[in-house]
């Protein structure tokens, strides 16, 4: 319920009881929030003596928490939670009032809290030159450095703490994203002196006291990273591996051969794979089995979880995604956002531009 802030103390609580609304925002002449009054803040008004012809102004909490436009619903909840607040006004940049969103709309919807690491020290060789003199998370896709696409994806979804993991050109990572407070998360940096492999950096982090995301800085997904935090937890698993259902459509026939002897054939079959999509979830308990100080690929550390007869599962992705690991993929990721800022002729651009560094 919204009142004007020349409104009586006693005029609120009346619309208030016949609308049945436990809080009001109270905005000036030019729809400006002025302050809010809920019940507690009626309790004390009346406590300190307010009569009902007072304004309600006297009695409205002044020092309120409200937040721009902009935030997604998993960031909204995630707030209001580490806030103890059930209400959430949304006002513009002249604070204005837009609306307010209410805890209990999203009772049912769970949200990101565990930590998120990111794997950002690679040196992006497969593209050269691009890389040459700017490291591979800082290069752009649809205007802005394809890092804080990943970023903002998890802290959509409710994430706030984040490690990244960086080696290669750090500096310009770590002068790029800061603490991550312009992006409305907290950032601190592993710092890998020598090459160690995406499993032998998380050697590198603090100690975990649950499962943890881990996540490529050039992957770029729809997946919906709750649902896969809940398939994981449902199933127990010490590690959790995003699959890619992949086809692959063989334009001969194929035989099936034993000792010499063809047992089989196949007439232009499709071959289906699933392939690794770059996002894991890591039961913290799994951090002692990584060696320290020594290059340790993903694949090294999945087989030594096998070897041990831990369980891990498949998360597959029904969305969209593009691991952007070549030239290629880079080039088409950003044709296929061209209409989101990236126009044709800047991307031949982009192009012409690449293949005329020299490489060293």
């Amino acid at each position: 319920m919204i009142v004007d802030q020349h409104t009586s103390f006693g005029e609120t609580l009346r619309r208030m009881d016949r609308h049945q609304r436990s809080i009001t925002l109270i905005v000036d002449e030019h729809n400006r929030l002025s302050g809010i009054l809920t019940d507690g803040d009626i309790r004390k008004a009346i406590l300190s003596g307010i009569t009902p012809e007072e304004s309600v102004q006297k009695a409205m909490n002044r020092n309120y928490f409200c937040l721009k436009s902009g935030y997604a619903d998993g960031e909204m909840i995630r707030i209001m939670k580490e806030n103890g607040i059930y209400h959430l006004p949304i006002v513009d940049e002249h604070r204005r009032l837009i609306g307010v969103v209410f805890q209990q709309t999203f009772i049912q919807q769970k949200i990101l809290l565990s930590p998120i690491v990111i794997m950002a020290g690679g040196l992006g060789s497969r593209l050269f030159p691009l890389t040459r003199d700017t490291p591979k998370p800082l290069l752009e896709v649809s205007g802005k450095p394809m890092i804080i696409h990943i970023l903002e994806k998890f802290r959509d979804e409710g994430a706030r703490d984040f490690f990244i993991c960086v080696n290669y050109k750090s500096t310009m990572i770590e002068e790029h994203l800061g603490d991550g407070s312009a992006y409305r998360i907290n950032i601190n940096y592993i710092k890998e002196t020598e090459k160690l492999g995406t499993a032998g950096a998380l050697s590198l982090l603090p100690e975990m006291s649950a499962p943890f995301f881990v996540a490529n800085a050039d992957v770029m997904t729809s997946i919906n990273l709750r649902a896969m935090y809940q398939f994981h937890i449902d199933n127990e698993a010490a590690l959790t591996m995003a699959i890619k259902k992949n086809q692959k459509n063989v334009p001969f026939g194929t035989v099936t051969l034993e000792h010499n002897r063809i047992v089989d054939l196949s007439e232009k079959p499709s071959i289906v794979y699933y392939l690794n999509a770059g996002i894991y979830i890591i039961d913290h308990h799994c951090l002692k089995e990584i060696p320290t100080n020594r290059l340790y690929h993903m694949t090294d550390f999945v087989t030594h979880l096998l070897s041990r007869n831990e369980k891990i599962t498949g998360y597959l992705i029904n969305g969209p995604w593009t691991d952007i690991g070549q030239f290629k993929d880079y080039l088409e990721c950003n044709w296929e956002r061209a209409s989101s800022g990236h126009s044709a002729e800047s991307i031949g651009n982009l192009y012409r531009d690449a293949v005329r560094i020299p490489h060293p």
